[in-house]
């Protein structure tokens, strides 16, 4: 067998010198995948490593169907975990991340029209769908309202619930009003309580930027007594312990003030009768 069947009989592959870059060839019937070896070169003839290269044909890669937006509608978004659901066209519900929202100036809201990318039940590169739906939605749900003016309405009107009635909470205002006016039959403790509430409810809206302010209490409607203040609507015992706190902190201003009201209105007695 001469020497030219002998290399149609073998492996024989290329490799490039790694000094002059000449092809080398050579039988690599007894290679191991990964294998290097040391050889020289007889070309330069200086000592160069070769192996066996990947194939110059790769396997083809399958095709790829191309991802279809979807269209759907906001369920929920909370912004202490700054997560939300979307309910697809298709039927299907998907969770959806903040940083995929991408619309600059506004917030997903309940109720919004979007459209958005699906990857296996999540939501991404979502957008506002600019119809007449939407319009409705955020002009019904969001109102022209300023925190400073929400705030101060809550320091000294609070306890008639007019901060409410300004921030569109009727029913919440109705409440303040009702507590305030028929809690002095019980000597005047509720309605004092219900106007200190006014009061750190009017501190909150001031110290509250008016993005802030907007998202949370116009956007979303939190309540100062609700999880959705102080965490997400789903809380963790984390977070149930952490929101407890902070109740047991408002609770006590509360009560110091009470205190001191008291203690003021004692002293006046005293001044009266002597």
């Amino acid at each position: 067998m001469n020497e030219s069947d002998a290399q149609r009989s073998g492996k024989y592959v290329t490799c490039k010198c790694q000094h002059c870059n000449d092809h080398i060839e050579f039988d690599a019937s007894d290679f191991n995948k990964g294998e290097t070896r040391t050889v020289e070169c007889p070309h330069c003839h200086l000592e160069t490593i070769i192996f066996v290269p990947p194939s110059q044909n790769p396997p083809p890669i399958p095709p790829t169907s191309q991802t279809q937006a979807v269209k759907g509608t906001i369920l929920d978004y909370t912004i202490q975990t700054n997560a939300g659901i979307i309910s697809g066209d298709d039927g299907q519900r998907y969770s959806f991340q903040g940083a995929e929202w991408r619309e600059t100036g506004k917030y997903p809201t309940k109720g919004m029209r979007v459209d958005f990318s699906p990857q296996t039940g999540i939501a991404t590169a979502i957008y506002l769908i600019q119809d007449a739906q939407n319009a409705a939605s955020t002009n019904s749900e969001k109102r022209d309202c300023n925190h400073v003016i929400a705030g101060l309405f809550g320091i000294f009107l609070g306890g008639f619930g007019i901060h409410k009635f300004y921030m569109g909470y009727q029913k919440d205002g109705l409440t303040y009003l009702l507590t305030f006016v028929f809690g002095f039959i019980l000597c005047g403790i509720p309605s004092v309580i219900i106007a200190v509430i006014g009061i750190i409810e009017g501190i909150i809206y001031l110290s509250s930027t008016q993005q802030e302010f907007e998202r949370k209490y116009i956007l979303n409607r939190h309540n100062l007594f609700s999880y959705e203040m102080f965490g997400s609507k789903n809380p963790t015992e984390k977070q149930k312990t952490s929101s407890w706190l902070k109740r047991v902190v408002i609770l006590l201003i509360i009560l110091f003030v009470l205190f001191i009201i008291a203690m003021v209105i004692a002293n006046l007695g005293e001044v009266k009768s002597n």
